[in-house]
């Protein structure tokens, strides 16, 4: 009964009807070779993890298939998860779910794997909370009215130094034009002098005539 009960259980071939006994060095080549994908996965601590176990050429092998999801550490790989869908989900996870993991596809009949996806798992904090200290983006509208503060400033520093150029330019043209009368009055005074030396002088030529002429009119009259 017993032998009989396990020869009821076990598997058979379809075509010879025997019992169907899987080589686990084969089983285990098989796996290796049938290595599809990697994939890195990041998420926050406290949100669901999704292992996408599917492989394109799943869907043209008949029959019903078993996804198998283990974890895979130092000391060897420990099942975790197994579904009849390709996509596993692990809820809430916590920094001990960070690691390296295998998802196998396996067919129901002979549990002989198909296909192998090596999953890589970072759990790392939840971003922090905004405090209302914190800088938040302003509206378009307040943008806008930012924008033309700031160009009204802007104008208004340019328009100032403009002005400011100006009025140094205008004082530097005055200070100029005073220069230039101060030197040409100068340069007046200067030839004035000449002329009324020469006035005296001609006028002391004058005087010192005028006794000869006395004394010839005097010598004329004798």
């Amino acid at each position: 009964m017993v032998s009989g009960d396990r020869t009821s259980s076990a598997k058979t071939d379809r075509t010879t009807k025997k019992p169907c006994h899987a080589c686990t060095e084969y089983k285990k080549c098989l796996n290796e070779v049938l290595h599809c994908k990697d994939q890195d996965i990041q998420v926050a601590e406290g949100e669901d993890v999704k292992f996408d176990c599917n492989v394109k050429f799943l869907d043209s092998i008949g029959g019903k298939l078993e996804f198998v999801l283990e974890k895979k550490d130092e000391v060897g790989v420990f099942p975790l998860k197994t579904s009849n869908k390709p996509q596993i989900h692990i809820e809430k996870a916590g920094k001990e779910l960070s690691g390296r993991y295998t998802c196998t596809a396996k067919t129901k009949d002979s549990m002989f794997p198909i296909s192998r996806v090596d999953f890589t798992v970072k759990v790392v904090s939840p971003p922090k909370p905004l405090s209302l200290d914190s800088s938040v983006p302003l509206p378009a509208e307040d943008m806008k009215d930012t924008f033309k503060d700031n160009q009204l400033a802007q104008i208004t520093v340019i328009c100032a130094t403009v002005i400011s150029l100006a009025i140094s330019a205008s004082i530097m043209i005055c200070i100029c034009l005073l220069i230039r009368e101060s030197n040409r009055e100068e340069k007046a005074s200067v030839q004035k002098e000449p002329t009324e030396l020469e006035e005296v002088k001609i006028s002391m030529d004058i005087e010192k005539s005028k006794p000869d002429t006395r004394e010839e009119a005097t010598q004329t009259d004798g």
